[in-house]
């Protein structure tokens, strides 16, 4: 059975981009007005600084579950009555790399948090961050059997080695051609 839920019931903002179920059981969801949460009765806003929209979430093998908006990237973490609530890690960022844009994607990889904005990959290990720049800007990123791929306009279809970016086989066709998405098809080849 399928449960169809308007803005209107759920009190928040009417776009979606993210979903993913955490360790707890629940639901959570990106939305215009932050984060949802659904017990699958009642919904909870989660506010990021300055009220602006979440954009994608991902959780790490803990289960704490990452977050990145509009000019924001962080965490959930519960506060001292039990209650979850946004943290920013904005100020971990090395300052002349703290105007965050639109953080599209998160993504967990080998332990550390990848947050994706057009031209920045801000990798967080838990105590700091590593920025990696592509001056042509990412299109989209996934991980995909253990490794980190990304779509760079001009370049292509390229993984991460190494703190590098480089062209998978034949990973040039994408360099001017959009990618919506990258899954794996077996242990070797990707479907794009």
């Amino acid at each position: 059975f399928i449960e169809n839920y308007k803005y209107e019931d759920y009190g928040a903002g009417p776009v979606n981009w993210w979903a993913l179920e955490g360790d707890d059981g629940l639901m959570y969801f990106a939305n215009t007005s932050g984060v949802l949460q659904f017990d699958g009765v009642n919904w909870e806003v989660i506010t990021l600084d300055n009220y602006v929209s979440g954009r994608s979430i991902a959780k790490d093998d803990e289960g704490i579950i990452y977050v990145g908006g509009e000019g924001e990237l962080g965490y959930l973490a519960h506060d001292e009555i039990g209650k979850l609530k946004y943290v920013s890690l904005k100020e971990k960022i090395p300052e002349e790399y703290r105007a965050v844009t639109t953080v599209w994607e998160v993504d967990y990889y080998q332990n550390k948090i990848f947050y994706r904005t057009n031209n920045i990959l801000y990798v967080w290990d838990g105590e700091k961050f590593e920025v990696l720049i592509s001056e042509e800007g990412f299109h989209v990123g996934q991980v995909v059997n253990d490794r980190y791929y990304v779509r760079i306009w001009g370049r292509g279809l390229c993984v991460l080695e190494d703190g590098k970016f480089n062209l998978v086989p034949d990973g040039e066709r994408f360099a001017s051609r959009r990618i919506y998405t990258i899954l794996p098809y077996d242990e070797k080849n990707l479907l794009i």
